[in-house]
């Protein structure tokens, strides 16, 4: 068979991209479904917009990297990538989908569920020191139908110290905040004792299985993929108004592609709280995960969603740090919803201009030049979607270059 030319697969990979930006299928493979991150990104859409816009070697960013989908992504396609968010929560779970264990890690992590099956019970002691976490921390799970689930979890929680080694630790964590997510947020009826246990058996195998297929597809994405930047994802904690101050940013090549999706304007999405027992909100996902969470839903979206002017402030900060660590081959690739697009996506475009960037497109079949590309979003779980079709239930595409 002839090969394809680089103009013919060029072709190739724009209309996969196209196609990708429609993409609605459930998320999984690799380790994407570890966790259900609000507004999580599409594999698919993110494996063709790496394909197209990169090559082996390219460093990729993700300056608002959620649950790391484009970290997981940029790995195993042989990409160096680097991930930035605000919430530890996120920076937590992008980590855990991003490391590779090993046969013991796989072997203790085994074990361990099943031996802590046992003490998974309403008759087992909790520590003194963790009762007294539980009774300030978990806010919204004493009622009749929470508590016992979180007695298990507070059970569960203290035996992850037993695990010998920082990634089984973590991936504990990961499994038992899956786990709790599935039986709690936004449950009408909160499951018995013995479904949580089944489940988190379920989760700890179907997410070992997982880590060892993104392993699989890491370690041949190194052998095919010579690069003079480690084939690795590094993940922060940070803002993105940070990031020209980063050790990271200065030692790594200029960023090739910027792929994210930033807090939405106007649009409430609740990126740090679970919501039980009617919809009320708890921290419970940071006391799982053990990490610091001081911070009201304003911090994690730029601004409440009533305060637009701060939010183009905020994100003006953001922008123009991107334009600072990026040079003219970067391109930046945004999927993103507006509360109300006709008056706010003129006034973002704006605020990326005076942050150094330039909109370009690329054409896709019978678009229109400069058309943009619109997409359904599908299976989001924030307050706009329970209020039906809203213009915060579609996402536009934007792509630009620094000025």
């Amino acid at each position: 068979m002839k090969p394809l030319s680089s103009e013919r697969r060029f072709e190739s990979a724009r209309r996969r991209f196209a196609d990708a930006t429609q993409d609605s299928t459930p998320v999984r493979g690799y380790t994407h479904d570890f966790y259900r991150y609000p507004a999580r990104f599409s594999p698919t859409f993110v494996r063709a917009a790496i394909a197209l816009f990169t090559k082996p070697g390219d460093v990729v960013l993700d300056p608002f990297m959620g649950g790391g989908t484009t970290l997981v992504e940029a790995r195993i396609l042989g990409r160096p990538s680097v991930g930035l968010d605000v919430s530890p929560l996120a920076t937590l779970i992008a980590k855990v989908k991003t490391t590779t264990l090993s046969e013991a890690d796989r072997s203790r992590l085994d074990s361990w569920v099943a031996e802590i099956q046992p003490r998974l019970s309403l008759r087992s002691a909790l520590r003194k020191s963790t009762a007294v976490d539980v009774d300030d921390r978990l806010a919204n799970l004493g009622g009749q139908r929470a508590w016992p689930l979180r007695k298990l979890l507070s059970l569960a929680v203290e035996s992850v110290q037993e695990l010998p080694t920082n990634r089984e630790r973590l991936f504990a964590r990961c499994a038992l905040l899956k786990t709790a997510q599935w039986a709690l947020d936004g449950r009408r009826q909160i499951p018995g004792v013995e479904a949580f246990r089944r489940r988190l058996i379920a989760n700890v195998g179907s997410m070992l299985d997982g880590a060892r297929e993104f392993e699989e597809a890491a370690h041949e994405a190194r052998r095919a993929h010579a690069a003079p930047v480690p084939l690795r994802a590094w993940c922060y904690t940070a803002s993105a108004s940070e990031l020209s101050k980063m050790e990271i940013v200065r030692r790594l090549p200029a960023p090739r592609l910027i792929l994210t999706s930033p807090p939405y304007p106007g649009v409430h999405v609740l990126y740090h709280r679970w919501q039980v027992a009617g919809r009320r909100e708890t921290p419970l996902p940071f006391w799982i995960a053990s990490v610091p969470d001081g911070n009201g839903p304003s911090f994690y979206t730029f601004a409440h969603r009533s305060n637009t002017d701060a939010y183009f402030r905020r994100a003006l900060d953001a922008f123009s740090q991107l334009a600072v660590v990026a040079d003219r081959r970067t391109i930046m690739i945004q999927l993103l919803g507006f509360a109300d697009p006709p008056s706010q996506l003129p006034a973002y475009l704006s605020m990326l201009r005076q942050a150094g960037w330039t909109e370009t497109s690329v054409p896709f079949g019978r678009q229109a030049p400069g058309a943009r590309l619109w997409r359904v979003v599908p299976n989001r779980r924030w307050h706009a979607k329970q209020k039906g079709s809203t213009a915060a239930s579609r996402e536009v595409l934007l792509i630009h270059r620094v000025t």
